[in-house]
């Protein structure tokens, strides 16, 4: 079965998350040019990029791709050595891609995409701090991490509310380790802040601040079709499903890896707050927190047999969400 091989040790395990991972962009990949990459939307480091990739949809889509992977794989080994997952396990690799990949929305190059890379750093930095006697240098990494990912896409920057109480969980909430993490968090911002006032260009870079709090748009599901809600609907019950399995306990923790989980219910929740963030974007960072969980439950769940409809269920469903999009307009029209 498929969570059995994820659960052990093969070196084919990369190799299988990469073509499970290709076959889902796969119709992204050959209708690059349908896909909108926005070269004014998101943070003061997406846009230069977007700009330039928006004329080359090809390259930006292969690009989010190969961030994709690389971003599973780094998050794969943060779980295991965090015993999240197994030591020799790839559950947390295989729950990312999927997780990333289930809307054709999220088959592109936006803005969450390299972000995503830095929220797991600080995840894995505040993993680390505790029990630690000096947590500094932990803190403050994570901070330089949630601001260059806010400086990626902007809702990012909420996190450090994350950063912070994460600190209070791991016990370390005192006066240097508060200091690191401002210092942490400012280093990025004004190291940019300097290259738009060489720029004299400060009226742009304040304007990515400017935000305000209001009621939830959900503009991600405005576009869903049959296919798409399908897809989401799988997959709302797996992930309730695994965070029920966490939450109840059915696998025995000691107190170091109840503390991780713990800081991962917090993420939950503060990227859930992001949805609440004006103006509206697409916050698929809450799918990092759920695929911790989601991956916890492949690796340590029981019922395999339940476990591995549900997973082949995902993606049967996602693959026609996917490979829909590549029939006539006029088939699609019925639906």
């Amino acid at each position: 079965m498929l969570i059995r091989f994820f659960r052990s040790s093969f070196a084919a395990q990369y190799l299988v998350v990469a073509i499970i991972a290709l076959v889902m962009w796969f119709p992204s990949l050959i209708n690059a040019s349908d896909l909108y990459i926005s070269p004014v939307e998101g943070g003061l480091l997406f846009k230069p990029l977007a700009a330039w990739l928006f004329q080359f949809p090809l390259v930006a889509t292969v690009l989010a791709l190969i961030l994709l992977l690389l971003q599973a794989f780094y998050f794969n080994g943060i779980l295991a050595s965090n015993l999240l997952i197994a030591r020799n396990g790839f559950s947390g690799a295989l729950a990312y891609v999927l997780m990333f990949s289930f809307s054709r929305e999220l088959t592109s190059l936006y803005q969450i995409i390299p972000a995503a890379f830095f929220v797991i750093a600080a995840m894995h930095m505040l993993f680390l701090i505790y029990g630690k006697k000096e947590a500094v240098i932990y803190v403050f990494n994570a901070g330089f991490f949630i601001a260059i990912a806010g400086l990626f896409y902007p809702p990012a920057f909420m996190l450090f509310l994350w950063l912070i109480l994460g600190l209070v969980i791991a016990l370390q909430l005192d006066w240097r380790n508060l200091a690191a993490a401002f210092m942490g968090a400012f280093t990025p911002i004004y190291l940019v802040w300097s290259w738009y006032f060489l720029l004299d260009s400060l009226p742009e870079f304040y304007q990515a601040f400017d935000f305000a709090v209001g009621l939830p748009e959900f503009i991600f599901f405005s576009g869903f079709g049959i296919t798409d809600w399908l897809a989401f609907i799988v997959l709302v019950f797996i992930a309730l499903r695994a965070i029920i399995f966490v939450w109840t306990a059915e696998s025995e923790r000691n107190l170091g890896l109840r503390k991780k989980v713990s800081m991962n219910n917090l993420l939950l929740i503060v990227c859930l707050l992001l949805f609440f963030w004006k103006p509206a974007q697409i916050h698929a960072l809450v799918l990092i927190p759920l695929s911790v969980f989601w991956a916890y439950d492949l690796a340590y769940g029981h019922k395999l047999r339940f476990r591995t409809i549900l997973l082949y269920t995902l993606m049967f469903t996602m693959l026609i969400n996917h490979y829909f999009q590549l029939l006539p307009d006029g088939f699609k029209g019925i639906f």
